[in-house]
């Protein structure tokens, strides 16, 4: 999904974002303002979980309410955690809607 040789600039931004204290997903902003709201999104991502490893992803299907992300495998997801993502300015809580092998559901808490 990222490649061996993921773009260090995203990197960084995702840890920078991810070290923010988390936020209610519905009162962030993007760091570059829209005309629209999109529905379809590509957007690199990280999920943290308490006490575990940190997960690389994709968002997808972003909305104020939850969104769909695609794992770099197979992983099982906790039920609650928080996900970073590149372009915002916080880290957002989520919670696990449903799971299917490499992609899932959240809804922003």
């Amino acid at each position: 999904m990222f490649g061996k040789k993921q773009n260090k600039d995203i990197e960084n931004r995702l840890n920078s974002i991810a070290k923010a204290d988390p936020v209610n997903f519905m009162s962030l902003k993007p760091v570059v303002e829209r005309s629209e709201e999109r529905r379809t999104s590509y957007k690199f991502g990280v999920v943290i979980a308490q006490g575990e490893k940190n997960i690389r992803c994709v968002v997808r299907d972003l909305s104020p309410s939850g969104a769909k992300i695609v794992l770099e495998g197979a992983l099982t997801l906790p039920q609650e955690f928080t996900l970073a993502i590149d372009g915002y300015t916080a880290p957002a809580h989520a919670r696990l809607a449903w799971q299917n092998e490499n992609e899932a559901g959240i809804t922003f808490v």
